[in-house]
Parts: C-alpha cells; structure tokens; sequence
C-alpha cells in the first residue's frame, strides 16, 4: 500500500515507475487533489495505459459538478461518496482485483 500526497505525486508512482502503473491493484483517488485533480489523473493514465486506469475507484464529497459527474459516466469506475462505509470501499476494491468490476 502506498500513499500520495497530491494527484501529480500519484501520476510520478503510477508512470516513473519500471512498470507502468507502479504494480497497484487498485488507485483510490479523490476528485479533488492539489496539483493534479483525480480526472485528469484518470484521464491521463487512460490515455497512457488504459488496463491501469480501469482499476480506478473514486472519491468524493462532491461529485456534483456537471463536468465531474458527466466525466464518472463516462469513465466507468466505481465512486464512493464520503463519508462511507469501510465495508463498501473494501467491496469495491476486491470487485477490482478479483476482475469482476462494472
């Protein structure tokens, strides 16, 4: 398990790595991080490596922006609204590294 302090300290462990991705299982982001927001984290790492942006889970208080939500849509990962419950977070996560995410 590994922490980022900000979404560009997230893109450097998830890309500057020997292997793309950084060999997480899932990336837990929040939609809203200094430096680099949660979509454009996603939106990059679609871009770069499109396996490793399918183990994405998002976070947020706040999804109701019209650009944010419309870009969950389209992304397809699962959300979690703070606050939640550890259960739910921990279902989430083992959807994804069991492979039956949707």
């Amino acid at each position: 398990m590994c922490e980022a302090e900000d979404g560009e300290q997230a893109r450097a462990l998830l890309l500057d790595t020997a292997v793309i991705g950084g060999g997480f299982d899932v990336v837990i982001t929040d939609l809203h991080m200094p430096r680099l927001s949660g979509i454009a984290l996603h939106a990059l790492i679609a871009r770069v490596a499109p396996d490793v942006s399918r183990r994405f889970i998002f976070s947020s208080g706040d999804a109701s922006d019209d650009e944010a939500a419309a870009y969950l849509v389209r992304a397809h990962c699962p959300v979690v609204q703070k606050p939640f419950e550890l259960a739910s977070l921990f279902a989430l996560v083992e959807r994804i590294v069991s492979g039956s995410a949707g």
